[in-house]
């Protein structure tokens, strides 16, 4: 077997843009990758040829759906421009260390140098971000963030001291003995879990990130008066660092309302000597937002940002770029090089230059060009691109705010419109929680056990609750809009009914009692396409055979007898749960006549079709037992069967592909 590269991009390419659209990787997909992972170390190596055909066929099946499925909503995680993919597989093909500028060897360092200087345009933090890097992510932007916070506010009381030094010289221990400090506290509001991990690592400790939110409704909102008073009764041997979350990671919102708040904390910082840490890591692309009335509530609480002595964010979130990526920014390069600078290594020294080698104002020495997918996408989209992808993430999130408000099954959390209306407040994180409290305790794990749409688990009041984020670039695709399609899995058929006087059907999710002909033609569609497909799909033929005999029985029995209220709340939703496998069937049918005849032979290769039509039958079949069970006639369903396949052999109901070849 012969190896190319250009080969094997042409094949990964062809499975990425033919992955479905789920969230989640399939659990017989996820056992065959699990399984075909070697017990050992090959004495003899397979080969590039049979290990791509590994990594291609039994891998990537395995993988779960944040760049190929617009229903996975969880990690805030953002997907990849293809203008983004395409400049990281530049990056892998020259491997280019960004370490050292040596601008008579490599244009790197200046790519990198360029796009943070654009990203710093964008997000319009002004002049004076003379230290800035890129980092693996907010967590080591975090690090870094803490890292200086701890430098500057030692130094500080080193120099009171008539000492010099720091702890990048001294170490921890050392100058903190000549400082006279005893503990250097993290002041912050629902920091996020890496501000914990930060702390930790830079010898702080996690016990050192101390709370001091304004109330437990918005616990996420700095409360100035306690920051005062927690700077003003700390002993001569307590330094403060205090680290604001602009984009809490479990409700979107922002520490502060503005800038006026934020010019008081940065007053105190100044008053108190503290450290003044901004952890942006989405909501900082707030202020890329539209300057007009829809965002102007937004664009307000990111504003004052650039009044902080470190900023960190992420760049493979709402940029839509590779992981990992993200950013770090401070005003002082003294700070930076007193920690980071590289000493005695003559051989990493560039000498005089506007741009310093990164390798001194970051963690690691040897660097990705993680710059250049950055670099792509600000020239590729511009100020105003972004802005329009921002806009139409945060119209989404917030139409869904106003759904979950309206919905009589569902709890919207964090946030309630304003008087107006409007969910102002709303960025790009949603949470919510089912008012039925006993669906409520495993509802994340009902949606996502449908593999369809992925979302976060977190708690709100002490509660379970649902978590969703939207940041990936598919949304950039998609019409402005809710689509209720996705939301029908989770209420149609996992959520269930739940125990209330005043329902809301299934209807209300864009199904009703009366569709039970449309499904039924929907079950006929599904025969028309296996024309050309797999032999697998032959072997649904009598699952969707049965199931289409049942909804006849069911349309019979609804012209006979009306039903009472909950019966159709039932009835509607099992129908929903038709419709859903039906649809599913047809887009895999669908997608599968569309390819070429290669394309058809690497899918049988894959044996892509046996696994998803191993799924398809079996909710096949359960939908058809649910329908049974709500008409107890599951005694005789062969008797109606056979009925059903005597009259199409008679011609009294039109023939399909594979009714062709079953019943005959």
């Amino acid at each position: 077997m012969s190896f190319s590269v250009s080969s094997s991009y042409a094949k990964l390419r062809l499975i990425v843009d033919s992955t479905t659209n789920d969230a989640l990787p399939s659990v017989s997909n996820l056992e065959n990758a699990a399984q075909s992972l070697p017990s050992a170390l090959p004495a003899v190596g397979l080969g590039q040829a049979a290990t791509t055909a590994h990594l291609l066929t039994d891998l990537t099946p395995g993988f779960n759906g944040p760049k190929t499925s617009s229903n996975y909503y969880g990690f805030v995680t953002g997907g990849v421009f293809p203008i983004a993919e395409i400049a990281d597989n530049i990056v892998s093909a020259f491997d280019q260390n960004v370490q050292v500028h040596l601008s008579d060897q490599s244009i790197a360092t200046a790519v990198e140098d360029k796009a943070l200087s654009m990203l710093v345009e964008l997000l319009d933090l002004g002049d004076g971000w003379v230290g800035k890097t890129f980092t693996t992510g907010a967590t080591g932007a975090n690090v870094m963030g803490l890292a200086c916070g701890r430098e500057a506010v030692v130094d500080a009381r080193l120099k009171a001291a008539g000492e010099s030094g720091g702890v990048g010289e001294l170490g921890l221990l050392g100058a903190c003995l000549k400082a006279s400090i005893k503990e250097i506290q993290v002041l912050t509001t629902m920091g996020h879990s890496s501000l914990y991990k930060a702390g930790s690592i830079v010898g702080l400790g996690r016990a050192a990130v101390k709370d001091i939110a304004t109330n437990k409704h918005e616990p996420w909102k700095m409360d100035v008066d306690a920051l005062e008073r927690e700077l003003e009764i700390a002993t001569d041997g307590v330094v403060s660092i205090v680290a604001l979350s602009m984009g809490e990671v479990n409700t979107g919102r922002f520490a502060t309302d503005g800038p006026d708040m934020l010019k008081k904390v940065r007053e105190i910082c100044d008053q108190y000597g503290a450290w003044l840490h901004i952890d942006g890591a989405f909501g900082i692309f707030a202020r890329c937002l539209p300057s007009t009335v829809e965002f102007a509530t937004l664009r307000r609480y990111a504003s004052g940002i650039e009044l902080a002595d470190s900023i960190c964010g992420d760049a493979h979130k709402m940029l839509n770029v590779p992981y990992d990526c993200g950013f770090f920014f401070t005003r002082s390069t003294s700070i930076l090089s007193s920690i980071f600078q590289n000493p005695n290594a003559a051989y990493l020294s560039a000498g005089e230059s506007s741009i310093s080698s990164p390798l001194n104002n970051g963690l690691e020495n040897s660097r990705r060009f993680r710059a250049l997918p950055v670099y792509a996408v600000l020239l590729a989209y511009g100020r105003e691109g972004l802005a329009e992808m921002f806009a139409r993430q945060v119209r989404l999130a917030r139409e869904v705010s106003k759904f979950l408000t309206e919905s009589n099954d569902f709890e919207l959390l964090a946030t309630q419109p304003s008087q107006s209306g409007n969910f102002d407040d709303v960025h790009i994180i949603v949470i919510f929680k089912a008012k039925n409290e006993r669906f409520n305790v495993d509802l994340v794990k009902r949606i996502n056990a449908t593999r369809k749409m992925y979302v976060s688990a977190t708690k709100w009041d002490g509660k379970p609750a649902c978590r969703i984020a939207f940041l990936r670039r598919l949304l950039h695709c998609k019409p402005v809009g809710f689509d209720p399609v996705g939301w029908s899995l989770v209420h149609d058929n996992y959520l269930g009914p739940s125990d209330r006087s005043s329902t809301i059907s299934a209807m209300s999710f864009g199904f009703g009692v009366g569709d039970f002909l449309a499904v039924g033609k929907l079950a006929w569609a599904v025969y028309k396409s296996c024309k050309d497909a797999p032999e697998s799909f032959n072997n649904m033929s009598t699952e969707v055979l049965l199931l289409h005999a049942v909804l006849k029985e069911v349309e019979e029995a609804l012209a006979d007898e009306p039903l009472t209220e909950s019966k159709k709340l039932s009835l509607a939703t099992i129908g929903s749960g038709c419709h859903s496998v039906l649809s599913d069937s047809q887009i895999l049918l669908t997608k599968y006549e569309s390819m070429g005849t290669q394309s058809r032979r690497t899918w049988d290769q894959m044996k892509w079709g046996s696994n998803d039509v191993t799924g398809l039958r079996a909710r096949l079949t359960s939908n058809t037992i649910l329908l049974t069970t709500f008409l107890d006639f599951a005694s005789n369903m062969q008797r109606r069967l056979n009925r059903f396949v005597e009259e199409l052999q008679d011609g009294k109901h039109e023939r399909s592909v594979i009714t062709v070849a079953t019943v005959e």
